[in-house]
């Protein structure tokens, strides 16, 4: 069995050129598409597949890094702008104003795709029933509901810049 290296590939998404690499979810054009809400020239923004709650979204920068200080400050403050959007979204949406921002930095602190992503998290209970649930197995939810809680945000943001 020989070592594993990823193939680069490079495919436009919209307007923007993503670099893959093979087998990172996260680079996957198929995943970003069935999951997309709202892109930015630094970020795609997803619906997760396992929701800790309902509007749970994962903010991942385009570029493929793994940990949280290989950020750029642009790409940092890129992040930041999209969790300011999405607060607002919440509030509207959901009628939440409170929410999770989780990044797991590394295999070790539970990480489980190895591309750097955050959780933006409604938070409709106390905090402690949130982590519980993020932190343990979610079941994924069906592509019919992908499907609505998708267009649900993706209509939002078109009417409300």
């Amino acid at each position: 069995m020989g070592i594993y290296k990823p193939l680069l590939i490079f495919i436009f998404f919209g307007t923007s050129l993503f670099t893959v690499e093979k087998l990172c979810p996260f680079c996957d054009p198929d995943v970003i598409a069935k999951q997309f809400v709202h892109e930015t020239e630094a970020t795609v923004t997803i619906y997760c597949l396992t929701p800790a709650t309902k509007g749970n979204l994962l903010i991942i920068p385009k570029r493929h890094i793994e940990k949280f200080e290989q950020l750029t400050p642009e790409e940092m403050q890129t992040v930041q702008k999209e969790i300011n959007l999405f607060s607002r979204v919440f509030t509207s949406v959901y009628g939440i104003s409170e929410f999770v921002i989780l990044q797991k930095n590394g295999k070790n602190a539970g990480q489980s795709v190895a591309h750097l992503h955050f959780h933006m998290i409604p938070a409709p209970k106390p905090f402690a029933e949130i982590v519980h649930t993020a932190f343990h197995f979610r079941e994924k939810i069906s592509d019919e509901e992908i499907k609505l809680r998708t267009h649900e945000l993706q209509n939002f943001l078109s009417t409300n810049p």
